[in-house]
């Protein structure tokens, strides 16, 4: 009865949650039609960070602020074949031990398909960030078009208001400028 979503407890629990590593990695096996044994397929999970103080919402002009890639060990991507449900349903778990000894010993071809995966989503991020831009565009050039239009027929709206929202404007555009893609969650399956 005492806890809301602005308690201190609750913001750091989910920051907690949603900002650490724990949980963010697995690694399993899979055996399906048409995969020869030993391929790697890795799944990836990015997502849009847009670092800016928390006033401004910056994410209101992200929506679609997450990307979701399968490629296999000769860097294809597969992400419309492999469906999130069917690589969820098709890769099963190993013991924690076999899956450090699999990272460890094929750590550095890993890290090339991830590093394939991200340069692969940059490009993805482009018309993302277009769009956010142009949304927020328009928002705010309605929002100061407004005011100028009630600036000439009211004397209580002052120039300093209209400025305030340009600079914002300026603003949003050097933040949404500085958005980077940020690889969030991370899943391994070998071929059987």
């Amino acid at each position: 009865h005492f806890l809301n979503w602005e308690h201190p407890m609750v913001a750091g629990a989910m920051d907690m949650v949603l900002g650490s590593e724990f949980g963010n990695t697995s690694v399993g096996i899979i055996k399906a039609a048409g995969l020869t044994p030993g391929t790697l397929l890795l799944e990836c999970y990015f997502v849009i960070v847009c670092p800016a103080p928390k006033g401004l919402r910056v994410q209101r002009f992200l929506p679609q602020s997450s990307f979701r890639i399968v490629i296999n060990s000769n860097s294809e991507e597969l992400t419309e074949r492999c469906s999130a449900e069917w690589m969820h349903a098709a890769v099963r778990s190993i013991p924690i031990n076999t899956a450090q000894k699999v990272v460890n010993r094929m750590r550095d071809q890993i890290e090339q398909l991830a590093d394939h995966a991200n340069h692969i989503c940059e490009a993805r991020q482009e018309p993302v960030i277009r769009q956010a831009h142009d949304s927020m565009s328009r928002e705010l050039g309605a929002e100061i078009e407004r005011l100028r239009q009630l600036a000439r027929v009211n004397p209580n709206i002052r120039a300093e208001e209209i400025e305030a929202l340009e600079h914002d404007q300026a603003g949003y555009a050097r933040y949404l400028d500085g958005a980077q893609l940020k690889l969030d969650a991370v899943r391994l399956a070998i071929a059987t």
